[in-house]
């Protein structure tokens, strides 16, 4: 189950485009304030990723591509195991959800001063 729930999260990008998501409300932080949280933006990047589409997805959320790197790791290593092989790929980055928040933290803060200087 769980490898078919990170395949239709990796592939959503091919029949989901960014802009068709950018009028869903999807964070209520954001619709409740109108400013972005550190999560904003992860869904159009995930979406920008499974079309190859860095750039796009850095600017929605820089957080996103490594966590879509993350997730293909994660789903490749469920292959593997689903067909019963001994082989996986080892994912041992003990410091992973300290640069993970770091980043998050980081690019929302960024986002947030241009934000800020636009409005004022």
């Amino acid at each position: 189950m769980a490898f078919i729930a990170a395949l239709l999260i990796l592939s959503a990008g091919f029949w989901i485009t960014p802009a068709e998501v950018e009028s869903i409300p999807l964070c209520v932080f954001h619709f409740l304030t109108g400013w972005d949280c550190p999560g904003c933006g992860l869904t159009r990047s995930f979406l920008s990723m499974s079309r190859l589409h860095l750039v796009d997805a850095i600017r929605f959320n820089a957080a996103g591509p490594i966590l879509y790197g993350a997730l293909f790791v994660y789903a490749v290593n469920l292959w593997f195991r689903l067909l019963g092989s001994k082989r996986h790929i080892q994912f041992t980055f003990p410091f992973f959800p300290h640069l993970l928040v770091i980043i998050l933290m980081g690019q929302w803060v960024v986002k947030s001063i241009h934000h800020f200087m636009i409005e004022f």
